[in-house]
């Protein structure tokens, strides 16, 4: 299972062996994280008045006892335009852009990208709708989806990723994101 915070991003407490957890120490941990408020370092305004708590969740896992990959759609006025593919999160970290064609390109940001070829998802039709659905009239929408048995599973939908902290590697993809975005015009 997962012990998380409703209230802030990167709060988890993953428990592969519940014989083995150090439940004071999770204790501390989570009752550090419930004292803290999100919205001050990060001005996210969903996260100002929201009332901490702590979820306990399903340990998502493949068939094969890994964590799944993590698909999280850019998507830009509802149209899916980069895929992000976080591959062994917890091991050996990587971080793949590809495009709505399912071709990688090149955009790094943080870990490195994969050496791999990264499969495409049989679900992959299925998933796009998804997030089109989900961004649907929004200027700007990651929707974050995972693969486990072959069923599609919703992990979240944020607006601004890492409160927009997280730079890319290169300053021009910010400019390319920056330039699908679609707002209205005055008449």
């Amino acid at each position: 299972f997962v012990l998380k915070c409703n209230h802030a991003s990167g709060t988890n407490i993953i428990c592969m062996d519940k014989s083995k957890l150090d439940i004071p120490s999770a204790e501390k941990q989570l009752n550090a994280w419930l004292k803290k408020n999100a919205f001050w370092s990060g001005r996210e305004w969903c996260y100002k008045d929201i009332e901490p708590c702590i979820i306990c969740e399903e340990y998502l896992e493949t068939d094969d006892g890994l964590t799944p990959n993590d698909y999280k759609f850019m998507c830009f006025n509802g149209v899916p335009k980069l895929i992000q593919v976080h591959h062994d999160r917890y091991g050996n970290h990587t971080l793949d852009f590809m495009d709505e064609n399912w071709k990688k390109t090149g955009i790094v940001q943080g870990p490195p990208n994969s050496t791999d070829e990264i499969p495409k998802p049989d679900e992959f039709d299925e998933m796009m709708e998804i997030a089109r659905i989900l961004s649907k009239d929004m200027y700007y929408a990651r929707v974050d989806l995972y693969i486990v048995r072959h069923q599609v599973l919703f992990g979240e939908i944020t607006m601004y990723p890492t409160s927009g902290f997280c730079l890319f590697d290169d300053p021009q993809t910010d400019i390319m994101l920056g330039e699908w975005i679609k707002l209205p015009t005055d008449k």
